[in-house]
């Protein structure tokens, strides 16, 4: 972890250079802060990440993948953060990122004696309810007419 004196010595008032990912595209190091700076869009989240390899970048979190990250797994300043860039959805267009926290010797891990499988029949019915063509979907309570009445 660096030395909170030594780095606001070297600190210019300045953001680091920005992250401007491409496919493939990781990094990766300690998260130094969290702030908010200035853009054509207003003020958005960012944070420093002072990377292994370039040292401290300013990574935008104005993805909304990105941002769904780090709302999940809300690292902490002091850790080490990962992030990867998978690039823009070759269908839809959005960027795609993958992030990691490394929480030391004791990473968060789930309480496998909580965790029960779903019900397979109700996944299964689930699964058909979406996925059934609503002209081919049977409604149960009409016994009377001819259930394909609809197609015709």
């Amino acid at each position: 972890m660096s030395n909170l004196r030594d780095r606001l010595r070297e600190d210019t008032g300045e953001y680091p250079p920005s992250w401007r990912p491409e496919a493939g595209d990781v990094v990766s190091g300690e998260l130094l802060r969290y702030s908010t700076a200035p853009s054509i869009y207003g003020e958005q989240k960012v944070c420093v990440i002072d990377d292994e390899e370039i040292g401290p970048v300013t990574v935008w979190l104005n993805s909304t993948v990105l941002l769904d990250e780090f709302k999940r797994l809300r690292p902490k300043v002091g850790e080490i953060v990962g992030i990867r860039c998978h690039g823009k959805h070759k269908d839809k267009g959005y960027w795609r990122f993958r992030v990691d926290v490394d929480r030391g010797e004791n990473p968060a891990e789930p309480d496998w004696d909580k965790i029960e499988a779903p019900d397979a029949a109700q996944v299964r019915a689930d699964r058909t309810e979406r996925t059934a063509s609503p002209a081919l979907r049977l409604d149960d309570d009409d016994d009377d007419g001819d259930p394909f009445e609809r197609q015709r």
